[in-house]
């Protein structure tokens, strides 16, 4: 009986984790692409509180907030007065990206 909850609790997470590489609408599914998780991650589910590797991972691809600002926006949040934030205080690789 143990092993056939276990079961289900294994095949949901799976597909649970499955299905966040997969929404196509997020960041984990475009870079996918590029390397897979190591995009991102030295290692997929080891993801430190303070992201410090997958923010460094951003910068190393996209640049610094400097080359990030766009001076034609009236607020710019790659130029905001809080300084350098990380990256993923505002965009999160699994969830749906805002726009």
């Amino acid at each position: 009986m143990k092993i056939k909850y276990l079961s289900i609790i294994v095949c949901s997470i799976l597909t649970a984790s499955s299905w966040a590489a997969d929404n196509k609408n997020d960041l984990a599914s475009f870079h996918k692409d590029v390397n897979g998780c190591k995009t991102c991650h030295t290692a997929p589910n080891k993801v430190s509180d303070s992201e410090t590797f997958e923010n460094k991972q951003c910068k190393s691809c996209h640049g610094d907030y400097g080359k990030l600002a766009n001076p034609k926006l009236e607020i710019d949040p790659h130029s905001s007065h809080l300084g350098d934030i990380n990256c993923t205080s505002c965009h999160k690789g699994h969830e749906p990206e805002f726009r």
